[in-house]
Formats: C-alpha cells, sequence, structure tokens
C-alpha cells in the first residue's frame, strides 16, 4: 500500500461529509495494486481497520467487483472493515 498522493483531488467531491485539514482527509488513504494486477481502489485506515472502496463507471455493479478486496487479508497487523462499492449513476 501507498499513500495517495496525486489522487487526494479526485476523491475530494466524492469524501466531502469528511473531515479536511489543510485541504487533506484526517483519516489516511490509500489505494493498492501487486504484480498480479489485483487492486483496491481506495482505502480508508482508521484505527488498525482497513475500509476498502471499489469505484466503478458502472450503474450495475456485480459482486466480482469486491474480489480484490480479499488481497487485503495478507497485510499483517491490520484488520479488514465492511467495504463498499460507489457506481456511476
Amino acid at each position: 500500500m501507498f499513500p495517495l498522493n496525486n489522487g487526494i483531488c479526485e476523491v475530494r467531491d466524492a469524501c466531502g461529509g469528511w473531515t479536511w485539514k489543510r485541504g487533506r482527509p484526517m483519516l489516511p488513504l490509500y489505494c493498492y495494486r501487486d504484480k498480479e494486477k489485483r487492486e483496491v481502489d481506495l482505502i480508508i485506515e482508521e484505527s488498525g481497520t482497513l475500509y476498502p472502496v471499489e469505484i466503478k463507471t458502472t450503474s450495475d455493479p456485480n459482486k466480482a467487483s469486491i474480489n480484490a478486496f480479499k488481497v487485503l487479508q495478507k497485510i499483517p497487523d491490520k484488520q479488514i472493515g465492511e467495504g463498499a462499492v460507489i457506481a456511476y449513476v
């Protein structure tokens, strides 16, 4: 995992209800991609728990959209919380 640096402005509108400080979210935001090209678009970390989020451009996402969440189970010392799918409407 690595911190989002350039992508923060892209998620700002979707996360307008969160607390921001100096233009940055108060909660750590990450994304994940491995050598097998499995990826999680957004990971929100709070108190040692990772909350995965997939962002889809379709208005009808399927259950396969959350398959990538399983890769986070390999990360030591982190709990995996409930995930979410944000879909274009």
